[in-house]
């Protein structure tokens, strides 16, 4: 009796959540009492937006996450078996006596942003058609490109995941617009494998710059942590 019935959801009529309604309060409440007072028309009430709004979104949401996670995760898969073209690698020696070797990464543009090559590596050719850059190494003085599957499936699923990061950040601030730009506080604190899936899409997004500037082992970490971040949303379709 003390709610009129404008105040009974939690939605209002503009469509922004409201705080002080008889079903955020209780659904919000801490103490025991606040389970009694689930009954009658508060019950009935959640079953309605359930089964009319709620469960198709909830299942509709855990659908697009799993679909995008395994397309994350394969791009992890893809990013372990991609290797730095055999035209980088240059032979080091550490004893020569011993016939001791290391390999190393050339310093050349093509080799140090390898990432960023995905469609082309340089053919290596017997050393008649090649140019010295290195004693124990030599490259080809004409350059010819080609397709690399791995490159190329490696780009367009790192592509794809960039995308869905970018739209599920422009879908949580649009949700927050709802709120007034104001955070949540009982939704964030109860639910924080959404904080983490959140800061994945921010680190998924911080490998363009790390990219861009051929920081390759900063992009192998950011993939990293964004992908052990994202994994426990699961748990939020699992509650």
């Amino acid at each position: 009796a003390g709610y009129p019935l404008d105040d009974i959801d939690t939605i209002g009529k503009d469509g922004s959540l409201n705080d002080t309604s008889a079903l955020s309060i209780i659904v919000r409440g801490e103490s025991a009492g606040h389970l009694d007072m689930m009954d009658g028309l508060i019950v009935q009430l959640l079953n309605e937006k359930w089964r009319t709004f709620i469960k198709f979104k909830f299942f509709q949401r855990m659908g697009i996450f799993a679909f995008y996670f395994a397309i994350c995760f394969l791009a992890l898969i893809v990013r372990g078996y991609y290797r730095v073209p055999q035209s980088c690698i240059i032979k080091d020696p550490i004893d020569k006596e011993e016939d001791k070797w290391k390999s190393i990464i050339a310093d050349r543009p093509e080799c140090k942003c390898h990432y960023t090559n995905f469609f082309w590596q340089l053919a290596l050719f017997d050393s008649n058609n090649a140019t010295n850059f290195n004693s124990s190494t030599k490259y080809v003085s004409n350059r010819k490109r080609h397709f690399d599957l791995l490159g190329l499936a490696l780009n367009f699923l790192d592509g794809l995941s960039i995308l869905g990061s970018m739209l599920y950040l422009i879908i949580t601030v649009r949700e927050f617009s709802y709120q007034h730009f104001k955070l949540d506080y009982f939704i964030y604190v109860n639910d924080p494998t959404r904080i983490l899936f959140l800061f994945s899409c921010i680190l998924t997004l911080a490998m363009i710059p790390a990219r861009i500037t051929c920081s390759i082992a900063v992009d192998d970490i950011l993939c990293t942590y964004a992908i052990l971040s994202r994994a426990p949303y699961f748990f939020f379709f699992c509650r």
